[in-house]
Parts: structure tokens; sequence; C-alpha cells
């Protein structure tokens, strides 16, 4: 079978597991049938999504954002697939960006909103769009409010950026935005260490081999998961990187400085990724939010493909009941030391300010607060704020996405005493 993937950090387990990209290793099925991958470097998105609709690839990679793009390409104008055949089915993800993706800016750029009428440079229907779109929403402004300069691919966004002096950011990838920082007059906005559950990386498999490989399926899930357990010493990422080395022709150094711009999702991570509803940063958050954010800017417009029928938790699911795997712990949970506001502002400049408006009864500290109206001659009862559950979510949801961000929340009452006074303490005036 051949498995696709891109010159990135977050397939080192993959990588590891099958020994280098070569189809040599032999793995085993579950029920014991032998067989051998062939990892195949396809670094172009576009060409990736091609030779997989053509049977070339097996298994295509992709961030979770990307794959409603490529569905455009899949579905009729009535959101139906033009061929079940080569519907992607998304079994587990690899990764979540840790500081590989960002966003570099000239000096005089303090926060998101300061890119306003400004020029970004940044690959199109790509992560780095994906990132920047949710990086503008999050600070206020509109995907409109920025003069987007799209290039071929992140790398050569931030080319540009270096020889074109007119333009005030770009969004590029690992080690180039690093590089970036480092000259004159240029600083880091963010990045996804910052924004640390935003992009998320995942394989996908063709439903038709799928649907007759059900065994090697579960076969790759188990082989990643060992592997990013394997890789917790170093004597195993000195191993990968030199495997890496030879597979994206990159000096060994260089792909071992690049496993830290990943975090290896384990069995616990991808358990809250694919199946707790609640987890604001989860696969149907991040699917649904690509779809908004895509459909803003005119990149998808057939129906959305509902994220259950891409989505297959099932191996996730089976390997829960096994103690190797379901007793595994979310390493990527952080917890930042408490600190005053004042400590907060004095290390830290403010990247992202946002508004959002809760309205409180008079007197009143219950958020879900119902009152009695009078309409149409009856008394109903209704919420005072009945926007209330919509705005905690996209707090909710922010939050998670900017996992090792402090968020500051400021707030602002109406201190008229207008209609909070009791009738009896006001004296009459004559």
């Amino acid at each position: 079978m051949r498995f696709a993937l891109n010159v990135w950090a977050g397939w080192s387990p993959i990588i590891y597991a099958n020994d280098g990209f070569k189809a040599g290793k032999v793995w085993q099925a579950p029920g014991g049938k032998p067989f051998k991958i062939e990892l195949v470097l396809i670094d172009n998105p576009v060409t990736m999504r091609d030779a997989y609709a053509a049977g070339e690839v097996h298994i295509g990679w992709a961030t979770l954002d990307m794959i409603p793009l490529f569905l455009e390409g899949f579905v009729d104008r009535t959101g139906m697939p033009k061929d079940s055949r080569v519907m992607p089915r998304v079994y587990q993800q690899v990764d979540f960006s840790n500081g590989g993706d960002g966003i570099v800016v000239r000096e005089g750029i303090k926060t998101v909103r300061d890119l306003a009428g400004k020029k970004l440079a940044l690959a199109q229907n790509s992560p780095s769009q994906f990132f920047a779109l949710n990086m503008l929403v999050a600070g206020g402004l509109q995907p409109g409010d920025v003069d987007m300069v799209y290039t071929e691919d992140a790398f050569q966004a931030a080319a540009a950026f270096n020889a074109q002096k007119d333009l005030a950011g770009c969004v590029s990838w690992a080690p180039d935005i690093y590089n970036l920082e480092k000259a004159k007059g240029n600083r880091m906005l963010i990045t996804t260490q910052t924004a640390n559950r935003l992009i998320a990386d995942v394989w996908f498999a063709r439903a038709d081999f799928a649907k007759d490989h059900p065994d090697k399926i579960e076969a790759i899930v188990r082989g990643i998961f060992d592997a990013m357990e394997s890789l917790k010493t170093e004597t195993a990422k000195a191993k990968v990187a030199d495997l890496m080395s030879a597979g994206y022709n990159i000096p060994a150094t260089d792909t071992l400085a690049m496993l830290g711009d990943a975090h290896s999702t384990n069995w616990a991570e991808n358990y809250q990724f694919f199946i707790n509803r609640n987890n604001p940063a989860n696969f149907e958050r991040i699917w649904k939010q690509s779809y908004n954010l895509y459909r803003r800017v005119g990149a998808i417009s057939n129906p959305p493909v509902p994220f259950d029928q891409v989505m297959d938790f099932s191996v996730i699911q089976k390997l829960g009941a096994e103690p190797k795997y379901g007793e595994t712990k979310d390493e990527y949970a952080r917890a930042l030391p408490p600190k005053t506001l004042s400590q907060i502002r004095a290390e830290n400049e403010e990247i992202l300010t946002n508004t959002v408006v809760i309205h409180f009864f008079p007197n009143s500290w219950d958020l879900r607060k119902r009152i009695v109206r009078r309409l149409d001659g009856k008394d109903v009862e209704e919420a005072y704020d009945p926007t209330v559950d919509l705005v905690l979510d996209e707090v909710g949801a922010l939050a998670k996405q900017f996992g090792n961000a402090r968020i500051v929340i400021e707030g602002h009452t109406d201190a008229s005493m207008k209609g909070s006074v009791p009738a009896a303490m006001v004296r009459a005036r004559g």
C-alpha cells in the first residue's frame, strides 16, 4: 500500500514505525496477514489530492481544515459524492502544530488588528490561510479587512515577505518563520505554539480501500501510536531524524530540530479529538469552522459534507478497551502558573483583542436569567439574553484553541443605577 505524506515533523511516528520511506518492513495486520507500506513524499497538496483521486496512493495527508477544500472537487452541487470510492475516511490525528506555523510581521505591527488595511502574504487554500483567517476573526477583523497576497506555497510567502517591503506580514512554516523573525525590522506576531490546538494533522484513506482492508487501517493506527511512545527516547529521536533526512533530503540536524514543531497526539488525545463532543477543539468544531471560513472567502460553494461522513472513530474506540492505549493521559494539557494582571502585561504584549457582549438582568448574576414578557396579550417566559450560550461557546472555543495563551477577561457594567434602586429609597422632590 502507498501512504502519501509531506515534509513535516508530525509524520515522524509513521516514518519510524515503517523504518523509513521504502516498502521494506513487514507489517502485521491484527489477523496476522502481512503487508508493506511505501511512504510517498508528495509535498504539494493539489498534486497529492490528484494522486489520491486517481488511486496512485491509498492514504493521503492533510491538516483537517484542508479536507473540505479537497471535497469541493469530490462532490457535486448538491453535496453528493461524484465517486463514493474516493471519499476520505479519517481514522487518526497524528499531531497538533506546536510552533510549526506562524505569522511574521514588520516591527510596527503589534496586534492582529494592526494588520487592517495591510498586505499579508500566504499560500491560498492551505493551513496558512486557515491559520490566518482564524487569527483575523479572533482578533476582531474580517477577512476582507486585510489585503491577502497569495503565493504558490508557504515557503514562497516567506521569500516574498523577505523581498518585498510593502508586505506587512506573511504566514509560513518553520524554519522560515524563525529565520525571518531574526532579521532586523521583523517580529513574530503569533505561532501555533500559542494557538496550539488549531492546526490538526490527520491521515485519511480512500473509502474503497478502507472497506476492503479494515485490518490494515487498524494496524497503521496501532503502529503510529506505538511509535509515538518509542519516540520519547533520545535514541529513537536520533534514528527517526536520520530516516527523515533520507526521505526529505534535509540535513539530519534540521530534521531533529523539526521534531519540536509538532505535538504527537496519543490515544487519549485522539479520544478527545474524535469522540468527546464537549471538546471545543475537536474534529467537529474544526470541520465546521473550516467550512465557515472558507465559505467567507469564496473558496467553497458546494453544500458542506457532514463531519460524521468523513470521521471514523471505530478504531480509536476499539483500542480504548486495551489498557496500553485506554490508560494513556492527555499530555498536551498544560497549566500556566498564576500571575497578576500587571505581571502578564509587563511580560507580554497583547496579540488579540476581541469584544463579546453578555446582557445581565439588573442586579442579577444569573447568566441564564429568565423573565416574563407580555406578548400578544399573553405572558411568555423567555431568556433575558438568548445569545448567552452561543457567546460562551465562542469564548470556550477560543480559550481551548489558544491553549498556551493567557486570556485577560475585562468587563464593563452599567453603573447608572437606572432601574435598580427601590422606589422606597427615592426621596420625592417638590
